[in-house]
């Protein structure tokens, strides 16, 4: 399927409550599997900690459609590391 958006593998998209995924792989069943690279800012709210106390090694997966629909692409991971 040709899609107007194209997730690639090591993208960076973020979502409105500020969560932060990297793209890990995009299967034939069109599921997009992610993992977290900083959690949103409810979360360190609730949990009263500073972004960098936290240790984050939580993965998921969604549907294409509702990936594209929840969060928006950042950038590339490797064009990010080089920028910093």
């Amino acid at each position: 399927m040709i899609r107007e958006y194209q997730l690639t593998i090591g993208d960076i998209c973020g979502d409105r409550t500020g969560l932060r995924v990297k793209v890990e792989d995009v299967d034939i069943y069109d599921r997009v599997h992610f993992s977290v690279i900083e959690p949103s800012t409810i979360v360190m709210e609730e949990d009263d900690m500073e972004p960098e106390e936290m240790s984050y090694e939580e993965t998921g997966e969604m549907s294409y459609a509702a990936f594209i629909h929840r969060f928006t692409r950042l950038g590339q991971g490797s064009a990010l590391r080089r920028a910093a």
